[in-house]
C-alpha cells in the first residue's frame, strides 16, 4: 500500500482512458529489464546496393522480430544494449548491437555457400541449386538463438511469408501457423488453414510443445505448389519439415545446455491512482442515495491509504531448460540419446507449463546394402492456469479497497458496502486450493525404418510410425475466487486419447550418365488414427481441497452439452496415398 494525499481533478478523462485499458485485458507477458529503443533503418544488398524486400530482423535472445518492407525498410523495439540479428536468404547474416542507436543500417553480403547447400524436400533431400520451389531451410544454430518452449516459435519473424503467433501469452499454450497467408474460408479454430507438419518423414498431429526444440537439427519450409505437390491435397497450406538429431560415428560425446531467465512486467497498465478515481466516482454519483463512498473508502481517503492492485499480484515469473545428452557410434552403429527439462512460469498466479521429455535414436548397418533404425520420442508435460484470466478484476478493483485485512490476511471481500459487495479479491488465487486447471499430457511418438539397397542406384525403403497421446485435463474453481464470486464451486474433467499408424513403401532410384542425372520417387502409403474423448462437470463440491478429483462427493454431477465440442466422442479415420516424382537433370545447370 502507498500513501497518497487526496486532491481534486478532472476525472473525465481520466475515467475515458481507463475505459479503453480494461478493453485490452488479455493477458500479460514480457521479458527484459533494459530501456527499449525504436530502432529504424534500411537492408540493402552489397552486390548492388538494392533493397532486400522481405529480410528478417529479429532480436536476438527474443522472439520479438519483424521484416523488411518493399523499400528494405523496417522499424523494432529493442533493448538498448540489444542485439538485431539481420538475415535474408542467400546472403550471410549480421549480428548489430544496438549501442542505444535509433539508427542501424544494414548491408548484407552474398553467401556464396548456398547453392551448394543441401534442403529436405518431401522425401528425400536435393541441394538448393537444383530446387525450384520455395523452400526455406533454419538450421540448429539459428534455432538455438530463441529460448522457447515451442519448436516453431523459433522461426517468428524470421521466414519471409510464414505468419506466426502464440495462441495465448500463457505458458505451454499452441501457435498458430500460417504460410502466405489463409487459403481457406474456414475458421481458425478448425485447422482447415493450418500447413502439414512432419516430424523425421511421419506426419504430425497435435501439439508441437510436445518436441523438445534441442533435439532438432534443421526445419524446411515448402511454401509454393511446386514443392508441396508431393504432399497432395495435405500440403494445400504448405509443408514444414522437421528433422531431429541422429548420432554420429566417433566416440561418446556428452553435452550439456541450461539456460535461466527471469520474467517480469515491462510496464504496468495506466490506470488511476487513488486522487483520480476519487474524483470520477464523485462526477458519475453525485446526489446518489446512501452516498457515493463505502466506508471503508471514505477511512482511506482520511488516511490517504491506497491499494495498487496491479503491484500486488504481479510475480516475477521464470523460465529454465536443462537438457543432457550423449551421442557417438561406430562405422555400422550409431546412437543419439538426449533428456531434457523445462520449466516456465508468469507473473500471474498459477500459470506455468513444465516438460520432461526423452529421446533416443538409433542407426544399424547391416552388411552392404541393409540399414534399420528407429527414434523414439516421449515426453511428459504439465500446463496449469491455460485459460483462467483474473486481469479483469486487478484493472477495475477500486485503487481505495484494502487488499489485506489488519492481521495481514487477504481481503476476501474488499468491495463490501458497494453494488460489487460479493466480488472476491484477485487475491484469492494465491490461497491454496482455491483453484486450479491442470493440463497433463503423455506422448510417445515412435518411427522405424528399413532400406535395402537392391541394385546400385535402385532401393527401398520402409517407413513405419506410431503415435500415441493421452491428454488429461481438470478444472476446479471454489466460491471465493474472482470466477465464482460465491456462487458455489464448480470443476470439470476432461479427457481424450489418441493413437495414429503411419506406414509408408518408397522405392528410389537414382542414376547418373554422361551429363544427365535421373532420380525417380515412387510411395504408396497407408494411414490411421483413432481417438476417444469423455467429459463430465460438477457443482457444489464437499469441499475446496476435493477439486477436480472425487465427483462422487459433489452434490451434482451433468455431462456437457455443446455439439461443436461433444464431451463423448469416439472418431477413426484412415488415409491411402500414392505418387510419383522424376527430376531431371543436364550438366548440373538444368
Amino acid at each position: 500500500m502507498t500513501g497518497n494525499q487526496l486532491q481534486p481533478g478532472n476525472g473525465l478523462r481520466q475515467l475515458l482512458k481507463a475505459g479503453y485499458a480494461v478493453l485490452f485485458v488479455f493477458g500479460l507477458y514480457s521479458f527484459g529489464m533494459a530501456q527499449d529503443v525504436t530502432v529504424r533503418g534500411v537492408v540493402t544488398s552489397e552486390e548492388d546496393g538494392a533493397p532486400l524486400i522481405g529480410a528478417n530482423v529479429l532480436v536476438k535472445g527474443t522472439e520479438a522480430g519483424t521484416i523488411t518492407d518493399i523499400d528494405g525498410a523496417f522499424s523494432i523495439k529493442a533493448p538498448s544494449d540489444g542485439t538485431l540479428i539481420i538475415s535474408y536468404v542467400g546472403y550471410n547474416a549480421q549480428e548489430v548491437p544496438v549501442n542505444g542507436r535509433s539508427r542501424i543500417d544494414a548491408v548484407l553480403g552474398l553467401d556464396l555457400n548456398v547453392i551448394e547447400e543441401v534442403v529436405v524436400v518431401g522425401y528425400g533431400t536435393r541441394k538448393r541449386s537444383d530446387v525450384t520451389g520455395s523452400v526455406v531451410a533454419m538450421e540448429e544454430g539459428e534455432l538455438r538463438e530463441v529460448p522457447v518452449a515451442n519448436p516453431v516459435m523459433a522461426l517468428q519473424g524470421r521466414v519471409a511469408g510464414v505468419e506466426i503467433e502464440r495462441t495465448s501469452s500463457r505458458p505451454g499454450t499452441g501457435s498458430q501457423i500460417r504460410v502466405r497467408g489463409s487459403r481457406s474460408l474456414g475458421s481458425d479454430e478448425s485447422g482447415v488453414n493450418d500447413p502439414l507438419i512432419v516430424l523425421d518423414g511421419i506426419p504430425y498431429s497435435g501439439n508441437l510443445n510436445d518436441i523438445n526444440p534441442s533435439d532438432i537439427v534443421n526445419i524446411n519450409i515448402l511454401k509454393d505448389a511446386s514443392a508441396t505437390a508431393i504432399y497432395g491435397s495435405r500440403g494445400a497450406n504448405g509443408v514444414i519439415l522437421i528433422t531431429t538429431r541422429r548420432g554420429q560415428q566417433g566416440k561418446a560425446r556428452l553435452s550439456y545446455n541450461g539456460y535461466y531467465g527471469i520474467s517480469s512486467r515491462l510496464e504496468k497498465y495506466d490506470l488511476w491512482n487513488a486522487e483520480q478515481y476519487a474524483d470520477a466516482k464523485q462526477a458519475s454519483n453525485f446526489g446518489a442515495p446512501g452516498g457515493v463512498f463505502t466506508p471503508t473508502e471514505i477511512e482511506n481517503m482520511v488516511a490517504g491509504r491506497s491499494t495498487d492492485w496491479q503491484d500486488v499480484m504481479y510475480k516475477d515469473g521464470y523460465i529454465t531448460n536443462h537438457e543432457l545428452g550423449v551421442s557417438g557410434g561406430s562405422e555400422n552403429t550409431q546412437y543419439a540419446l538426449s533428456l531434457g527439462y523445462f520449466d516456465e512460469t508468469t507473473v500471474l498466479p498459477g500459470q506455468e507449463f513444465e516438460r520432461i521429455s526423452l529421446r533416443v535414436a538409433l542407426d544399424q548397418r547391416i552388411g552392404n546394402r541393409i540399414k534399420i533404425g528407429a527414434t523414439l520420442m516421449n515426453s511428459v508435460s504439465n500446463a496449469d492456469g491455460e485459460s483462467a484470466n483474473p486481469m479483469f478484476q486487478i484493472l477495475t478493483m477500486s485503487p481505495l479497497y484494502n487488499a489485506y485485512n489488519e492481521d495481514g490476511s487477504i481481503n476476501e471481500l474488499p468491495a463490501v458496502g458497494s453494488v460489487d459487495a460479493t466480488t472476491r479479491s484477485p487475491l484469492t488465487l494465491y490461497t491454496p486450493n482455491s483453484w486450479s486447471q491442470d493440463r497433463r499430457r503423455l506422448r510417445t511418438f515412435n518411427n522405424f525404418y528399413g532400406e535395402v539397397e537392391i541394385l546400385k542406384g535402385l532401393k527401398y525403403r520402409l517407413n513405419a510410425g506410431l503415435d500415441y497421446w493421452q491428454d488429461e485435463y481438470g478444472q476446479f474453481y471454489a466460491s471465493n475466487t474472482p470466477f465464482r464470486n460465491g456462487s458455489g464451486s464448480t470443476a470439470a474433467v476432461r479427457n481424450r486419447d489418441s493413437w495414429s499408424y503411419t506406414i509408408e513403401n518408397l522405392l528410389i532410384y537414382n542414376k547418373a550418365f554422361g551429363n544427365h542425372e535421373i532420380e525417380f520417387t515412387g510411395l504408396f502409403s497407408a494411414q490411421e488414427e483413432e481417438s476417444n474423448r469423455s467429459g463430465v462437470d460438477a457443482s457444489a463440491l464437499f469441499a475446496d481441497f476435493v477439486q477436480y478429483y472425487n465427483f462422487g462427493l459433489a452434490e451434482a454431477t451433468t455431462i456437457p452439452n455443446d455439439p461443436n465440442n461433444p464431451a463423448f466422442q469416439y472418431s477413426r479415420w484412415g488415409l491411402l496415398s500414392y505418387m510419383g516424382r522424376v527430376n531431371y537433370g543436364y550438366q548440373g545447370k538444368y
